[in-house]
């Protein structure tokens, strides 16, 4: 797991270090190109971590570089010039051969705005490319189906969205998603179950929601899931472990959900205090928690645990 760049105790970093499981040990990683920031948008393509955008000042400076990381070789190199404008709040995925990234909220002016932006980067020729646009979001999701970028919720120019498309690279064309059971929300999770996007939770107009819906873009169809044992506000994450969708964080200690069966289970208590923004990954095997702020003492962690599901 590659840890990068955060806030924390109105400082913003730019160190790194990276965590084996395995071993159960963290290594510092060699010093970035890159300014301090958070908020940054970070993909895996299989050799390198590329690192984009991101926010040096507490949402006042969004900026616009990126890097890319080689752990084997522990190297970076910086990535070509954008043609999007600094932002924050937006999303990337990674297709295989692309970066895909999307919205955000840029600087337009004395209070910013939300953007329409989308651009694609090639690793291999270190290379942008603008794409078709669709609706200015940010704080929304996006996740890849192995053919479709699917886009859904997060702020727009004067609302938080109930709506959603779909994006095919093959074809640069948008496809609007159906009207879904839920309300518009931002900071929800979203994971891909390589059959349904499932999304869940977030906040909508100052109020938490707990609910979640998932989408099959095959049938085109929304499904509403059953209540789940916890709440899950907005800032908790999520991660499909290819049979179950685990969520942690907040104040709850977390559940499991299986669209096989279409039921909840409690997670055991994790030996972390209860927090937000944190990281997530999933290993193949475990679930990799670490960092973040506790919303109890409003202190910032450096602390980690595993769960084996």
């Amino acid at each position: 797991m590659i840890v990068w760049g955060g806030a924390g105790h109105r400082a913003w970093f730019a160190d790194g270090a990276a965590y084996d499981p395995r071993n159960d040990r963290w290594r510092r990683i060699a010093d970035a190109p890159l300014a301090p920031r958070e908020r940054q948008v970070a993909v895996w393509t299989g050799n390198e971590m590329l690192v984009w955008g991101g926010d040096a000042a507490g949402g006042v400076d969004p900026v616009g570089d990126g890097a890319a990381y080689n752990p084997v070789n522990n190297v970076w190199r910086k990535l070509a010039r954008s043609p999007l404008s600094p932002r924050f709040g937006n999303t990337a995925i990674w297709t295989g051969a692309q970066m895909i990234v999307f919205g955000g909220f840029t600087d337009c002016g004395f209070v910013g705005c939300p953007s329409a932006e989308v651009a694609a980067y090639e690793p291999r020729r270190d290379r942008w490319r603008l794409l078709d646009t669709w609706q200015s979001r940010w704080n929304h999701t996006a996740i890849w189906t192995g053919r479709a970028m699917i886009v859904w919720g997060g702020a727009g120019s004067f609302e938080h969205e109930a709506s959603g498309a779909a994006y095919r690279p093959g074809k640069n064309r948008w496809r609007q998603l159906p009207q879904g059971p839920l309300q518009g929300r931002v900071n929800h999770s979203a994971v891909w179950t390589g059959k349904e996007m499932i999304v869940l939770g977030g906040a909508s107009n100052l109020e938490l929601r707990v609910e979640g819906a998932a989408y099959d873009p095959f049938r085109r169809r929304w499904r509403v899931l059953p209540p789940s044992p916890v709440g899950f506000p907005s800032a908790h994450t999520a991660v499909w472990t290819g049979k179950q969708m685990l969520v942690w964080g907040s104040r709850t200690r977390g559940a499991a959900y299986s669209p096989q069966t279409n039921s909840w289970q409690r997670l055991p208590k994790p030996p972390l205090q209860g927090r937000i923004e944190h990281s997530v990954v999933w290993t193949g095997r475990e679930l990799v928690v670490w960092g973040g702020e506790a919303p109890d003492d409003c202190c910032y962690k450096r602390d980690g645990a595993v769960y084996v599901p």
